[in-house]
């Protein structure tokens, strides 16, 4: 471990680069002598002494090349790696993640990396190489530092992979990000659960995401909470809610989506056969549409028991 770290030291890779790497091994990494080995104390100190010697920042990741659409289908083929809305035919050395770590020391089916202060740069590169493991079933990249770049590069990922469940609560994800991954989510066949709570996604990704609720036939569990939505995001959802009938559980809490907004939302569940629960708490709505609201659920709930 050490051996390899200072392998990445040597390349250039800063000390924050470093702690990626290390949470990376981490989380999929057996524990030693009880514990993980990112609190090893050896492992500890190299980190620290790295941090001390404040190498230079290497040159950061090419942005998105804005005279693609939005949204544009990129093909893929194995000899390319997209990074970042380019093509190359292999990383340069300075700003790849080593193929050894992610076909080392992560599960096949599941990749975890949160609480480790992974921004636009890093997902980009984390991504980039999780293009190559299609049986991944699980990403969790929550309590990060995410905005709308990395989630679009995710919107990639979604749609060139197995996944099942998606969790990116928890990041700095504004509606143009809630776009790119609605864009994904509306061609998606596989993903089973989206986690979107606590980010800035407002009624542009809101509305998005319910547009892409008519089209989506797997998505069973979506979390929206605290997103900064409001009655716009309600009316849209209610239209959704019609047309939707794989949705179960749908989380808006947090939201001010008003009195106006929950009445509608009321509206749309009356007609929807599948919705099981609906977690509409501290959304500034009225008691009698929160009380309409929750017999709507239970009576779903007694007919799925029957």
């Amino acid at each position: 471990m050490l051996t390899f770290l200072q392998e990445l030291l040597d390349k250039g890779r800063t000390p924050s680069m470093l702690k990626v790497y290390v949470a990376a091994i981490a989380a999929n990494h057996a524990l030693v002598a009880g514990q993980s080995v990112g609190k090893n104390d050896l492992v500890v100190k190299f980190l620290r002494g790295a941090q001390r010697l404040n190498l230079p920042r290497p040159h950061s990741v090419p942005t998105w090349d804005e005279s693609l659409e939005p949204y544009e289908a990129l093909p893929l083929s194995r000899s390319s790696r997209p990074i970042c809305g380019t093509y190359r035919s292999r990383l340069p050395s300075r700003i790849g993640i080593d193929v050894w770590l992610l076909n080392s020391h992560f599960s096949q089916q599941v990749f975890k990396i949160h609480r480790s202060k992974v921004d636009d740069e890093k997902c980009c590169l984390l991504v980039s190489h999780l293009l190559d493991h299609p049986s991944l079933q699980e990403l969790d990249f929550s309590h990060n530092h995410i905005s709308d770049r990395g989630a679009r590069a995710i919107g990639k990922l979604l749609n060139r992979s197995q996944l099942k469940r998606l969790v990116i609560c928890n990041n700095q994800i504004r509606g143009l990000g809630a776009q790119a991954l609605a864009h994904a989510l509306s061609k998606n066949t596989t993903l089973m659960s989206l986690n979107l709570r606590l980010n800035h996604i407002g009624d542009e990704g809101g509305q998005a995401l319910a547009q892409a609720l008519v089209k989506n036939k797997t998505l069973v569990n979506l979390h929206l909470g605290e997103n900064n939505m409001t009655e716009p995001t309600a009316v849209a959802l209610s239209q959704a809610l019609v047309e939707n009938r794989t949705l179960k559980n749908l989380n808006l809490s947090n939201n001010r989506l008003g009195v106006d907004g929950s009445k509608v939302l009321e509206e749309g569940m009356s007609h929807n056969s599948s919705l099981v629960e609906c977690d509409i708490r501290l959304t500034d709505v009225a008691q009698d549409s929160e009380y309409c609201t929750n017999q709507i659920q239970a009576a779903r709930k007694n007919q799925t028991q029957l």
